[in-house]
Formats: C-alpha cells, sequence, structure tokens
C-alpha cells in the first residue's frame, strides 16, 4: 500500500511531486461537500499505525527535525486516513488494482504548536477506531468527536541525519542534546559531572570518586588570595580588606624617559655641529 492517495480515475501513474500533494488531507476540506476526497469520507476509512512521526522546527535558515512518539506508554499511533485504489489502463504490465493511502490532519495541540500549524487525526480509543473503520457510519456523524487534537505526544530533538532522504535505521530516531551534539555546552557539562568537589574534605573528586592529584590538574583550585598571603611567620591574614594594596605609580611619558636617560648619561647629550673654515667649491674657481 503506497502512501499518497492516487484517485481511482487516474489514467496514469503520477509523478513525485503529484503523489507528495496527496500525502495529508485536511479535515475541512474532506467535510466539504465537494472535494477529491468525497468519494473516500465515508466508506473508505483507514487506520495508519505509526510509531511516531517528525516535524522540523523552522529557525532561519535551519530546520530542527523532531520525533514525536506515544507518552502514554503505548507501542503506536493509530492515525486516522482515507484509501483508495487504482487500475492504471495505459499501463499493461499494472493490471492488478494499486492501493494508496493518505493521512487526515486536523488544527495542532498547543503542545506542539512551536513546530507546526497541523498534526494527524489521532484515534485514541477502541470506540474511535470501530466508529472511523464503520462504512455504515457518516463522516458528518462522528467528525466532530474524533477530529481533534489530541495531547497524547511527547517529542525529542534528533540529528539532521534524518534530513536526508535516503538515510534510515535507528539514528534517524535517537535523541540528540539540545544544545547540539559535541558542542562546547555538552562539554563543559560532562566536565563538570566527572569532576566533582568531596562533599567532606573539599577535595576535587573524579566521577570514580579518585582524588585528582595536583599534577594531573590542568589548572589550581580557585583559593581566595587572602588565605594564601602571611604577613609574617606568626600572623595569618584572614580578611581580605587586611592585604596591603600596593601602589601602582604613573606609567612615565616618553619625553621624562628620554631626559631620565640623559641624566644617566646613557645617551650623548646633543650638540650643535662644529663650524669649520672650509669654503665652497665655487670660490675656488673664482680665484682661478
Amino acid at each position: 500500500m503506497q502512501w499518497g492517495v492516487v484517485p481511482s480515475w487516474s489514467k496514469t501513474k503520477p509523478d513525485y511531486a503529484s503523489i507528495l500533494r496527496t500525502i495529508n488531507a485536511r479535515d475541512d476540506t474532506i467535510l466539504q461537500s465537494k472535494s477529491m476526497w468525497s468519494s473516500m469520507k465515508n466508506r473508505q476509512r483507514c487506520v495508519v499505525p505509526c510509531e511516531g512521526f517528525f516535524e522540523w522546527l523552522k529557525k532561519g535558515k535551519e530546520r530542527i527535525p523532531h520525533y514525536m512518539t506515544p507518552k502514554n506508554g503505548d507501542p503506536l499511533f493509530f492515525f486516522a486516513g482515507l484509501y483508495d485504489k487504482v487500475t492504471y489502463p495505459d499501463d499493461p504490465e499494472k493490471q492488478e488494482p494499486q492501493y494508496t493511502y493518505t493521512i487526515v490532519t486536523t488544527t495542532v495541540c498547543p503542545s506542539l504548536s512551536f513546530l507546526h500549524d497541523r498534526m494527524p487525526v489521532i484515534l485514541t480509543n477502541a470506540t474511535d477506531i470501530n466508529d472511523w473503520l464503520n462504512p455504515l457510519i457518516a463522516l458528518d456523524q462522528i467528525a466532530s468527536r474524533i477530529m481533534q487534537p489530541q495531547e497524547v505526544t511527547k517529542y525529542v530533538k534528533v540529528s539532521n541525519y534524518v534530513n536526508k532522504i535516503g538515510n534510515d535505521g535507528v539514528k534517524c530516531v535517537e535523541e540528540v542534546e539540545v544544545d547540539g551534539k559535541g558542542s562546547l555546552v555538552s562539554f563543559f557539562k560532562m566536565q563538570q559531572e566527572s569532576d566533582v568537589v568531596g562533599p567532606v574534605d573539599g577535595k576535587r573528586k573524579r566521577g570514580d570518586g579518585n582524588e585528582i592529584k595536583k599534577e594531573e590538574s590542568e589548572v589550581t583550585e580557585d583559593v581566595p588570595v587572602a588565605k594564601k598571603i602571611h604577613m609574617d611567620d606568626s600572623e595569618t591574614v584572614k580578611n581580605e580588606s587586611e592585604i596591603p594594596k600596593p601602589t601602582i605609580k604613573p606609567r612615565p611619558t616618553i619625553g621624562e624617559q628620554l631626559r631620565s636617560l640623559e641624566k644617566n648619561k646613557k645617551i650623548p647629550p646633543r650638540t650643535p655641529p662644529k663650524k669649520t673654515n672650509s669654503k665652497s667649491i665655487t670660490d675656488f674657481f673664482q680665484r682661478k
């Protein structure tokens, strides 16, 4: 059975883009008197069992996938669906009817509204399932009761692995951390969980309980400076306010530095150029 309804009146097999347009059927469109679903909504209803479904959170150009599963411990969702069968007269190789189906959607429940404005119609009990499958019950009689958003889902963020159509398997539904797998936030979180301070002795310990030696640690502990400074052999500063503050002198200017060097005779004093009795070369030729 193929996902994406192909109406029974189709003469040729539709392309992939056309099938994508019929994978879902809006509840408000189904209830209309004249729609492509009119021939299916009363006598061709079906139930689609499903372990979970995906929705994507849009943040600018980024699309973050989330995976929804039943929150009450049930292994499966049961979605309301419609089906049809078709035979393509122009295709001699496919004379047997092909069955296709669509999933009925409704307005989203509040807990999932941050992801999308629509969600599947979920049948939550045996009565709803039986009534939906019963062709003797018209849709108009049960629509107001069944076609409602249900708060029966929980969700987790999954990796971008699912974004590629060719990928499949359990990796598509594995939960990742909200801040991103392998990010700096996760790194420091793991460091905090692995290196903890002992509740009694105040020593740093690993997750296995062993003490971290000083030479093994890359950084020193954040011990207050006031507890490390000794005024003399007999008195230890206990209050940070008692620590004498060093006097900070302003940095001398360049002129002050040059004058200091000249004063200490590290730079010879500047003297004016000596006057000589030399004459220009033109005077020599004038005497000739």
